[in-house]
């Protein structure tokens, strides 16, 4: 299943999110979540 979600007025380079997005993509949920708490980066907080 794919999932797209849009972000507006985010103070956030898409290059920097992409970084992000791209070490969880593929996954599921839930180890995508636990990811991200480990990440630290102000887009891996946003993403989340």
């Amino acid at each position: 299943m794919e999932v797209q979600a849009l972000t507006r007025y985010a103070r956030m380079s898409p290059k920097k999110v992409r970084e992000v997005v791209r070490t969880i993509q593929g996954r599921k949920a839930a180890e995508a979540v636990d990811f991200l708490t480990l990440i630290p980066r102000k887009s891996a907080r946003l993403i989340a």
